[in-house]
């Protein structure tokens, strides 16, 4: 039978990395909320863009 629950001492932490720190953390749930016409999937996809060309985040790291 399938393990529905896993008892948290049984879970083994480990490091997290960025893909943009502090906000974006990769292979993590990452959430964007704002009220409509905030600009957030215009803020990803310039996000998105600009990663996947090897650029920025929008507070200049690469």
């Amino acid at each position: 039978m399938e393990q529905l629950l896993t008892l948290y001492s049984e879970v083994q932490s480990t490091d997290v990395r960025w893909l943009w720190y502090p906000f974006i953390a990769i292979g993590k749930i990452t959430l964007l909320q704002g009220d409509p016409g905030d600009g957030k999937s215009t803020m990803m996809m310039n996000l998105i863009a600009e990663l996947s060309t090897g650029g920025k985040t929008p507070d200049g790291c690469k």
